[in-house]
C-alpha cells in the first residue's frame, strides 16, 4: 500500500513538475532586468566588433533533453569571441516552448541525459531574453569555458532543462 502510494505521489508531482514548466509565460520581448541591460548588448543586424579580433566558434545545435517532458527547441548556439569580451550566440532560428523562470546556463557535461541540474553543476549566465530569436549573453571574463560541456536552457523554478547544445572546443 505504501508503495503504491509513494508511487501514486511521484508520478503526481512530475506531471505538476512538467506542466508547470510549460505554463503561461510567454515572452517575446527581451526581459527589461537591469541584468540583462546591464550584461547583454543589444544584437543589431549593423552592429560590428568594437575591435579588429572578432573568432567564433562553430556553432551546435540545440536539442529537446531526454525525459524533460518538453519536445520543441531548436536553433543553434555559438560562442563568440569580440576583443576582450566573450559570447554564447542563439542563432536567429532559436526558438523554444514558453515556461516561467527560464534562464540561460553553461553546464559542466557535454551531453545532458537527465533534465535536472546539480548545484554547482552550472553557471547561471542570465534570463532568457525572449522564447525565439537571435540574442547574446555576456561570459564574464573569469568563467573558463573549457570547464564546461554545453549550454542549456533551463527552468530554475521547477529544475527542469528545455534543451542544450554541445559547447564547441575549436
Amino acid at each position: 500500500m505504501n508503495r503504491q502510494r509513494s508511487l501514486l505521489i511521484a508520478i503526481g508531482f512530475l506531471t505538476f513538475l512538467a506542466i508547470g514548466c510549460t505554463a503561461e509565460v510567454s515572452q517575446t520581448e527581451p526581459a527589461a532586468t537591469p541584468e540583462a541591460i546591464a550584461s547583454t548588448p543589444p544584437v543589431t543586424p549593423s552592429a560590428a566588433p568594437t575591435t579588429a579580433q572578432t573568432s567564433e566558434s562553430s556553432g551546435s545545435p540545440l536539442v529537446v533533453v531526454p525525459n524533460s517532458g518538453h519536445s520543441q527547441i531548436s536553433g543553434t548556439a555559438r560562442t563568440i569571441a569580440e576583443g576582450e569580451k566573450r559570447y554564447l550566440v542563439l542563432d536567429k532560428t532559436f526558438e523554444t516552448e514558453s515556461g516561467p523562470d527560464l534562464t540561460v546556463v553553461l553546464v559542466r557535461s557535454p551531453e545532458l541525459t537527465s533534465p535536472q541540474l546539480e548545484e554547482g553543476s552550472y553557471f547561471l549566465l542570465g534570463e532568457l531574453q525572449a522564447n525565439s530569436g537571435e540574442q547574446r549573453y555576456e561570459i564574464p571574463s573569469n568563467v573558463n569555458l573549457e570547464d564546461f560541456g554545453s549550454v542549456a536552457i533551463w527552468c530554475r523554478q521547477f529544475n527542469t532543462t528545455f534543451g542544450y547544445a554541445n559547447l564547441s572546443k575549436s
